[in-house]
């Protein structure tokens, strides 16, 4: 009669268990890693939460990628969903056999546009579409089209149309109509200034930026934030770029620094990659983080489903 009792009785857990699930907790679906991209903060981190993201969701899931409210989710994304690799026996500029579709490039940068409302400057619209293919491996971007550095008056490098001088403690970046002054000490610069420093800038009415990077290989540095035309910065921020740790080869990198409302956008290309990051002119906080090649670490080898 016992065995009898405590038969009925597990039968009746039982039941309670599947009918239920009050007593013990049933597993759930895992949801894909999105936080794990959220809370990165390291380009190395980044990319692994990435590549865990895309992992989870497959191809499939790019088109409500998309749609993700955070802008570095949805750009990368949208780059996945629009690399398509083709012939380059009919494309111009005849350059590596394989390369990725220019007019699906071109509707990335078109959706790059809409979703972050940056100011897009017509090199890297022009430079991104012309993305060359290592199938399985990585991909880069042809230095052919790339415009050349000049020397500033107070040396270093500047682009066309933009100059450096000096003034003794300080440096005035000019570019068009817009100048931005600025310590020496904002990134400890000696006073002989080495042509492996190149400088880009740009002030609005309320603020102004200014960076210095080198022009060989992508590696981060970092952008100073100013009201109005300069003086002391009141924010610093790390711009990743693409990570280069490694110098082999020429490396050209060339960045651009724009400023819209409130947002410091910098537009950057390098051999192995080009990007975009934006952030807060008042506080320096990055706002998003775009990168072809994700710092470094090539999506073609992540053999996504």
């Amino acid at each position: 009669m016992w065995s009898s009792q405590f038969r009925d009785f597990a039968i009746g857990i039982s039941i309670l268990m599947v009918g239920s699930g009050s007593l013990i907790a049933q597993p759930t679906p895992s949801q894909p890693p999105r936080e794990g991209v959220l809370k990165a903060t390291t380009p190395e981190d980044l990319e692994k939460a990435y590549k865990k993201l895309f992992r989870a969701v497959g191809r499939m899931g790019f088109a409500e990628l998309k749609k993700d409210t955070d802008l570095g989710i949805a750009l990368q994304a949208a780059w996945e969903s629009h690399k398509k690799i083709v012939r380059n026996s009919k494309l111009e500029p005849a350059r590596a056999d394989d390369v990725y579709d220019p007019d699906e490039l071109r509707t990335f940068v078109k959706f790059l546009k809409e979703r972050s409302k940056a100011p897009v400057p017509v090199w890297w619209a022009k430079d991104l579409v012309y993305a060359e293919v290592i199938p399985g491996e990585s991909h880069s971007f042809p230095e052919e089209t790339w415009p050349d550095f000049k020397e500033g008056k107070a040396g270093g490098l500047v682009p066309e149309g933009a100059d450096l001088i000096d003034k003794g403690d300080t440096l005035i970046y000019t570019v068009g109509k817009q100048t931005i002054e600025f310590s020496r000490d904002t990134f400890g610069l000696k006073r002989d200034i080495s042509r492996l420093a190149a400088f880009t800038g740009a002030g609005g009415e309320k603020w102004a930026a200014i960076a210095t990077y080198s022009p060989l290989g992508g590696a981060p540095f970092t952008v100073a934030g100013f009201k109005s035309q300069g003086g002391k910065p009141i924010c610093k921020a790390k711009v990743w770029a693409v990570n280069r740790k490694h110098l082999i080869g020429t490396l050209p990198h060339r960045a651009e620094l724009v400023i819209a409302d409130d947002t410091v956008f910098i537009f950057g290309q390098e051999t192995c990659g080009m990007y975009l990051e934006a952030f807060e002119a008042a506080t320096g906080k990055c706002r998003f983080r775009f990168c072809t090649s994700y710092w470094g670490n090539f999506s073609e080898k992540w053999d996504l489903k």
